[in-house]
């Protein structure tokens, strides 16, 4: 008997020091004390929506109000810069790259590479923008993936500093798109081998190649999609007959992008790591052909959803998309972080600086278009 009496107090006691130890365990800040105001970037004279691409170190956002470019600046607010333009990206020098719908010789419209710095120029050689990839670096590098009209290769393209283009060569591999140049000069980018099968690539100013694929029976595609200064590469990985999902490679190992149950759009990383995009949900809502007095009694009848979706007239497989920030794996929904008393809701997110500044659409009070919008974090107190 003493022997138990014994035994219990000893695991008492370890169980009390055990937890007086934890009380002093410094846990890390949780992503929920982040907080954001946002800014409404605006429209441009004309039109009634606006959706931002792209924020620079500076806080400079370029974006698409109607079938014009726009460039906002926190000094001098919202202005247009090009018409029939779209996609655009711009780095801390402050130029803009994005491409454009141009009638060729025959009058049919082409996708065209603009560059827009003290003047403007278009720099694709003719070769048009094939799948919207592009991209450019702070020192003023370019990138591209080209299709010359009436054939079936797909080229790539850098274009130095002084203007010069050279194509990009694959060592036994079919090029498929570049994607993104970091200030190191890295370029990342998706290829095909003799099996056709997919996989991102990553190529050194020196010319070093590495390939990258997280599915170990190599028979999944690896699309690479986003690439920072650390060298880090946030990639798309599809398998068949099943749902595609994300990955981060560190320099040393993969890491699977969580979701919010649906598919998820990773669209930029900064050099921090933090990783911005959408993210899809299921939403439960009463289909069409339900009248608002009914779904206006049906909000106070208990259990009322279940029987609803029983009968077939609640919907519960809507997928509702969402901006998320991935902070390691762990995915976060934006709207979290907003006041409890704004009146937004944010759709989409599409680009995050150093600062962890993001951009996206989203929609306002009654205004029933997307407004591009601006997240600033708020410093809280402890």
């Amino acid at each position: 008997m003493k022997k138990k009496l014994k035994f219990l107090f000893l695991s008492l006691l370890l169980l009390l020091i055990l937890f007086v130890a934890l009380l002093f365990v410094p846990f890390p800040t949780s992503r929920l004390e982040t907080r954001y105001e946002v800014i409404d970037l605006g429209i441009l004279p004309g039109e009634n929506q606006s959706i931002a691409f792209d924020i620079n170190n500076h806080g400079q956002v370029v974006g698409s109000s109607g079938s014009s470019a726009f460039l906002w600046d926190p000094e001098e607010g919202m202005k247009e810069i090009a018409e029939n333009c779209w996609n655009c990206k711009i780095n801390d020098k402050g130029e803009i790259l994005g491409y454009g719908r141009v009638p060729d010789a025959s009058g049919n419209l082409e996708n065209r590479l603009l560059l827009m710095n003290e003047h403007q120029e278009y720099i694709d050689r003719g070769f048009g923008v094939y799948d919207s990839s592009f991209d450019l670096n702070d020192r003023g590098r370019i990138i591209w993936t080209g299709k010359f009209p009436f054939s079936r290769k797909i080229q790539g393209f850098v274009r130095d500093v002084s203007g010069v283009t050279s194509e990009i060569i694959l060592p036994n591999l079919t090029l498929h798109r570049v994607r993104e140049i970091n200030n190191q000069g890295m370029v990342l980018g998706t290829s095909k081998d003799s099996q056709n099968v997919y996989r991102a690539f990553l190529l050194d100013a020196e010319g070093g190649f590495e390939s990258l694929n997280p599915d170990s029976s190599k028979k999944g595609h690896f699309f690479g999609e986003l690439l920072n200064d650390e060298g880090w590469v946030v990639g798309n990985l599809s398998k068949p007959q099943k749902e595609d999902s994300y990955f981060l490679w560190n320099g040393n190992s993969f890491s699977k992008l969580s979701t919010l149950g649906g598919s998820s759009f990773a669209l930029d990383m900064n050099n921090r790591g933090q990783i911005v995009g959408s993210s899809f949900t299921f939403q439960s809502q009463l289909r069409e052909t339900v009248s608002d007095g009914t779904r206006a009694l049906l909000k106070d009848i208990p259990f009322g959803k279940t029987a609803l979706m029983m009968a077939g007239i609640w919907d519960r497989r809507r997928e509702v998309p969402r901006p998320v920030i991935w902070e390691g794996e762990e995915v976060y929904d934006l709207n979290r972080f907003l006041s409890s008393d704004t009146d937004w809701e944010l759709i989409g997110a599409s680009a995050i600086n150093d600062k962890g500044e993001i951009v996206g659409h989203g929609y306002r009070g009654d205004w029933k278009h997307v407004r591009a919008f601006l997240l600033r974090p708020v410093q809280t107190e402890d």
